[in-house]
């Protein structure tokens, strides 16, 4: 920004899919477990909040669950490449399937320069290093 390269009023970013040099004849399937990932922990907080604040209030506090909530464990199939493990399975709508990397860069519009690059799996959601 001191040189004027960049503005810093605007981050614009997207992702291009690059296809790797993995083998198609390597390919596993194997089975994966899915976390429910930070969902749960904000709700958790969001529960601790309302105690406190029913506490405050009321001079009561509700006790917490002795019984934990189900959380969401499910299992998928992924598949994996012998020949290049950390390459994703990428299929998604218009797009060829296969192993991919995804390359997310970040731009200043108003001067097209790149300011940032992170490289993920193809399998990886776009909204994933954000």
């Amino acid at each position: 920004m001191e040189k004027g390269l960049v503005s810093g009023r605007l981050a614009v970013t997207d992702s291009t899919h690059v296809k790797t040099n993995a083998s198609r004849a390597s390919e596993q399937a194997i089975e994966v477990l899915e976390e429910a990932g930070n969902y749960w922990k904000l709700l958790d907080t969001y529960e601790e909040e309302g105690l406190e604040e029913l506490k405050r209030q009321t001079g009561k506090r509700r006790a917490k669950r002795t019984k934990q909530v189900k959380k969401d464990k499910r299992r998928s199939r992924k598949k994996v490449s012998g020949t290049d493990p950390e390459a994703g399975y990428m299929k998604r709508p218009g797009k060829p399937s296969g192993f991919y990397y995804l390359s997310h860069q970040t731009t200043d519009p108003d001067h097209g320069i790149i300011t940032a690059v992170t490289v993920t799996p193809g399998d990886v959601h776009d909204s994933r290093p954000y």
